[in-house]
């Protein structure tokens, strides 16, 4: 390397990178040469450009004799050569390290990024997205499940068999070991344990939101062992601001239309009242639901064992199949992706 090339060289490095690296690998009083050297061209102590040591002429640099300005500068070019030659391979070989472990450093990261972007492609935000095979299921195909609801790990049964299943079961009724005569709060956000729960309604929506047009399946049971079950080819909900309001259409199935009437209905709770009653349904009828002018299907009201109950409509009840003075032994609402 020409001797003009290091001085420009180490300058520029003087000038462009931190102080700090000075300071490392015992090359300070080096920088400190170099930056006197640059701060006595800035002076006029040495003239010339230095790209072209036969050009220069005028003063001397720090060590040689003074020339003048008709001659050629004396300066000592090989004292200078000889005492920046030893430390510009370990200036380069610190800064080369260094950029060898920020480039480590970032394609570590990067492979991180990567793990993560497949991770969250992998995370399964409702039932359908679980790959059948590679779950193991109940002998009825069905399973309890993790997916990912708004960035956040629920525990949810998926029925992978029932009516081409893929089913992500939000509401679940099975041995009345859970309290659903609860307030608007908990129906926002969810409740139960592994065999009775209800999602919440932020979940639902969000589910809904995630992937196009939804369908609704309900499957019952009666504490005769027989079953019913009504479908519904379009289900939605509104979000926060729109209390949740249900829409809800195109009825097919075996225990009669009667959840179809609460389509536009609202979410009411004992605690937030907003049903087109001039009372509380939810209070009255013991269960947060999509109440209109009260009910015909409340399946979050009171699990009631054996079935017939002397109150009206206070039960889990389906009124076109067992009327409102019968509690259901189970209930399963389900949704999947229309398509």
């Amino acid at each position: 390397m020409a001797l003009h090339q290091i001085i420009t060289m180490t300058t520029l490095m003087v000038l462009d990178i931190d102080i700090a690296f000075c300071h490392l690998n015992g090359v300070s009083e080096f920088c400190e040469n170099v930056r006197a050297i640059h701060n006595q061209c800035e002076r006029g102590e040495i003239a010339g450009n230095l790209s072209s040591p036969s050009a220069r002429r005028g003063e001397a640099g720090p060590i040689g004799e003074k020339g003048d300005m008709e001659a050629n500068a004396t300066t000592d070019y090989e004292y200078l050569e000889s005492t920046t030659q030893d430390c510009i391979p370990n200036d380069t070989s610190a800064l080369a390290q260094s950029f060898a472990e920020l480039r480590n450093l970032v394609n570590h990261n990067t492979r991180e990024i990567e793990i993560l972007r497949k991770e969250l492609n992998a995370f399964k935000t409702d039932c359908s997205k679980l790959d059948p095979d590679s779950f193991k299921y109940g002998n009825d195909g069905r399973g309890l499940f993790e997916i990912y609801v708004s960035g956040r790990k629920i525990k949810v049964h998926c029925d992978m068999i029932t009516d081409g299943g893929k089913w992500t079961v939000i509401q679940r009724r099975a041995d009345g070991s859970v309290d659903f005569f609860r307030n608007y709060t908990d129906y926002v956000n969810g409740f139960g344990n592994a065999e009775e729960y209800w999602i919440g309604l932020e979940n639902i929506h969000s589910i809904l939101q995630s992937a196009g047009d939804f369908q609704l399946r309900i499957d019952m049971e009666d504490w005769e062992g027989v079953k019913k079950y009504a479908r519904y080819s379009r289900f939605d909900i509104g979000g926060a601001r729109e209390e949740y309001i249900l829409g809800v259409s195109g009825y097919s199935g075996t225990a009669g239309d009667s959840f179809g009437t609460h389509n536009q209905g609202k979410f009411s709770t004992r605690d937030h009242d907003v049903d087109y009653w001039g009372s509380n349904c939810a209070e009255a009828y013991k269960g947060g639901w999509w109440d209109t002018r009260c009910h015909h299907s409340n399946l979050n009201g009171l699990y009631i064992e054996g079935g017939p109950h002397k109150s009206v409509a206070i039960g889990v009840n389906w009124h076109l199949w067992k009327g409102h003075n019968y509690s259901l032994k189970f209930v399963e609402m389900k949704i999947r992706p229309a398509n």
